[in-house]
């Protein structure tokens, strides 16, 4: 059976991020954003600015009260 790729591991392999171990807990791993991940992270968000103006464009200020309400409780879990 074939393991999931985890997105630590998608991501390191284009260079996006690279891992070191914590120097406090030697059992537990850091992850840091590589230049090219930096790169892709503010291309990533100056694409999605415009994709939520418009989409809360399209929705009632009560709609957008329950999207919010919803995005909070999953927030929370």
């Amino acid at each position: 059976m074939r393991q999931q790729q985890h997105i630590d591991d998608r991501m390191a392999k284009p260079g996006l991020i690279f891992c070191r171990v914590d120097e406090p807990n030697k059992r537990s791993y850091r992850l840091w954003l590589t230049e090219a991940g930096r790169e892709a992270a503010q291309q990533a968000m100056a694409e999605w600015v415009p994709l939520n103006i418009k989409l809360t464009q399209m929705l009632t200020d009560s709609e957008l009260e329950v999207v919010s309400q919803w995005l909070r409780t999953v927030n929370k879990r």
